[in-house]
């Protein structure tokens, strides 16, 4: 079961505590870092009986600190997969070995590792896996980390530099605004809204309607030649448009499952031949229908 909660991964390891854990519950918990210590000042405040393992930063957790607690009534055991505060990877394997032998209700959180390290909830025999979503921000080739410093600075985003496939690939939505990273974007299954902000923006408007007269801006459009993706330029370009469209592209939403479907379609279009050609081929051919 997938529980949705609109608070930070603090308040979904709370959450955890809460309902899950009782003061009749003897719980172990590992510090070894702020994570970890973030474990124990909830348990404390919940006032949920437990004993510390407390590791030094950067060290690793090893069979030796859990021996001591064998077969000794501990009926909940909680960590983090990864704490992020010091970069050590605990070996979830053995602990759930040791919550198996000795029946303890097991709660990792794997908020900085879901989805770029295996984790076997079943398999290990976790109660409750804590995650959440991450923002993060594609830097262009070429611009200083400083300019995106001034517009991101003290918001929870991360950057990342010539890593874009992968960022793609473990996304939920997408705001594009680049024309090749549309199509990029769209083969990679990532529902996506296109922005562009421009000077004067109801003169750039007349102008693509009584000038240029294009009807779209995005590869993935022109491809399709209709209105896949949302496209928010000129004047249609504010932050509530942004705000609205994103939101009509997440998880569940039927505008989702609809651009789902469409790209479905502009990867038979392309075909099998190498993208970049196909796509060429299909711009050729939009062109000489225009003429």
């Amino acid at each position: 079961r997938v529980v949705f909660l609109t608070c930070s991964g603090s308040g979904g390891m709370e959450t955890a505590i809460m309902n899950c854990l009782t003061k009749e519950d003897k719980a172990l918990v590992v510090n070894g870092g702020s994570f970890g210590e973030r474990f124990v000042e909830l348990l404390t405040l919940h006032e949920i009986p437990f004993t510390e393992i407390k590791l030094e930063h950067g060290k690793a957790l090893k069979p030796e600190h859990l021996a001591e607690y064998e077969g000794k009534g501990y009926t909940a055991f909680l960590l983090q997969k990864h704490e992020t505060s010091t970069g050590v990877h605990y070996d979830i394997d053995k602990v759930g070995d040791f919550c198996k032998r000795n029946n303890c209700f097991l709660i990792v959180d794997t908020i900085s590792t879901f989805l770029c390290d295996p984790f076997d909830m079943a398999g290990v025999g976790a109660g409750v896996m804590i995650t959440g979503s991450q923002k993060a921000l594609a830097c262009a080739p070429g611009i200083d980390d400083s300019y995106y410093e001034a517009f991101i600075s003290g918001e929870n985003i991360k950057t990342t530099r010539n890593d874009t496939y992968a960022l793609l690939s473990h996304s939920t939505a997408a705001l594009v605004t680049s024309g090749t990273a549309t199509l990029e974007t769209a083969i990679f299954d990532v529902p996506q809204v296109v922005c562009y902000k421009t000077p004067v923006p109801h003169l750039t408007r007349w102008a693509f309607n009584h000038i240029i007269k294009c009807r779209f801006i995005s590869l993935v459009n022109l491809i399709a030649d209709k209105e896949v993706v949302q496209e928010l330029m000129a004047e249609r370009f504010s932050i509530r448009n942004i705000v609205d469209e994103l939101r009509n592209i997440l998880p569940g939403s039927p505008k989702r499952e609809e651009m789902l479907r469409n790209y479905d379609e502009i990867d038979h279009r392309l075909g099998d031949l190498p993208t970049p050609e196909n796509t060429a081929r299909e711009m050729i051919s939009i062109l000489k229908n225009k003429e």
